[in-house]
């Protein structure tokens, strides 16, 4: 790694920002036809000053609006500061001009068929990295992602429910030890990914530990056990080589200008709109993205069960394998059916437990009523003999029968 892009990557402030500074100093050293960033630094003061106005004017033309370019220009500027290279910003950010309202080209995010066209050109490791995105994951925080920062969801009782459904997806931690730290999931198709992945490598010899990077560099057998977190750029190569080769985006074209879909972005957006598409509720559907709510964040902290409930709602429209899908749906049918044979037995029970009372209660009735008869005809004889001998005490029987 140069020593100036390391001046400039390692103090920005947070993650977000290195990912988005990173990206347009990028762009910038293309449209330069730099080869390495040191070359960047080989102007005086003055002809980079005219290089980068030529740069704004040609963002200008391209209508990139006023914002978008204000935002580039940090990231560059950025990168001059942290190297001593004194530029009047000021003046440069005088050909920008005044905010004016630009109609934008509208972007649309990523079909299920063309994500399946990626997924089908990639390795192990790319189809981790391509369903990280699909999480919704910014591409900046794919490097820092480490094995400690993933928890496995194996089973998960959705309230009402009589016993627990099963599951296969992975709570993430992004940005873990951030101010922007935040939790998302991974669909069922993702988690098979990166188990996949790490058996690979397992496989190879290393020993899979906490603090092991989710996404390592490629290795030979002899280095396995020494993993190597994934360079940014080495995210961007790998990810824009399996969209080449999908042929969701052509080699030699400008994509300098808007695109119909954003690069990477378009991955975030695809599970932004399918979390939307669900009915997840808004604060917790803009908590899985990572978005900051002013006020709500200090008010409202769901727990992990309330976000992955509100997840689960978008499971099946973020699935992207058909085959995936179709045994998803059988195994919510076999839940279902399973759900309605708990209920036919437990009313099968109580309609026997029923009978039972019924039965019980009629011969605790017949025991009374013979009971009752027996006291009563007990008590008829009582009065009978009480009545005799009440009579026989008065009448003289002996008297009767001497007349």
């Amino acid at each position: 790694m140069e020593k100036c892009y390391r001046n400039f990557i390692d103090t920005c402030k947070s993650p977000v920002t290195k990912a988005n500074y990173d990206l347009h100093l990028s762009q910038f050293k293309d449209w330069m036809k730099a080869k390495k960033y040191s070359d960047l630094l080989k102007y005086k003061p003055k002809p980079l000053q005219e290089k980068i106005i030529d740069y704004i004017n040609y963002m200008k033309k391209q209508k990139q609006s006023p914002a978008s370019i204000y935002a580039k220009l940090s990231g560059i500027r950025h990168f001059y500061v942290m190297n001593d290279l004194v530029l009047n910003w000021p003046r440069i950010k005088k050909f920008v001009g005044a905010s004016t309202k630009v109609k934008v080209t509208q972007d649309r995010i990523y079909t299920k068929e063309e994500i399946r066209k990626i997924l089908e050109k990639c390795d192990e490791r790319k189809r981790v990295l391509v369903f990280l995105m699909l999480a919704g994951l910014r591409i900046g925080a794919l490097p820092g992602l480490k094995i400690k920062h993933l928890t496995k969801w194996k089973e998960f009782k959705p309230e009402g429910a009589e016993k627990p459904i099963p599951l296969n997806v992975y709570q993430i931690i992004v940005y873990a030890g951030e101010p922007e730290e935040y939790t998302t999931f991974t669909t069922v198709e993702g988690a098979q990914a990166i188990d996949s992945y790490l058996d690979y490598r397992r496989r190879y010899g290393e020993e899979i530990k906490p603090d092991a990077p989710l996404i390592r560099e490629q290795f030979k057998p002899e280095n396995a056990k020494e993993p190597r977190p994934l360079s940014l750029h080495a995210v961007k190569f790998l990810l824009e080589r399996a969209l080449l080769d999908a042929g969701v985006r052509q080699r030699g074209k400008d994509y300098t200008k808007r695109q119909e879909v954003m690069r990477f972005h378009g991955f975030r957006k695809y599970f932004n709109t399918m979390l939307q598409k669900a009915g997840c509720k808004p604060a917790i559907k803009e908590m899985l993205m990572g978005h900051k709510m002013g006020l709500e964040d200090s008010y409202l902290r769901p727990d992990d069960e309330e976000l992955l409930t509100e997840f689960l709602k978008a499971l099946d429209l973020l699935t992207i394998s058909e085959e995936k899908l179709l045994k998803h749906e059988v195994e919510k049918l076999k839940a279902a059916t399973a759900d309605l044979d708990t209920m036919k037995k437990g009313y099968i029970d109580i309609k026997l437990e029923l009978e039972k009372k019924e039965k019980e209660m009629e011969k605790r009735l017949e025991e009374q009523d013979k009971k009752h008869k027996e006291d009563l005809d007990k008590r008829v004889a009582e009065a009978v003999e009480k009545y005799i001998q009440t009579v026989s005490g008065r009448v003289d029987f002996s008297k009767l029968r001497s007349q």
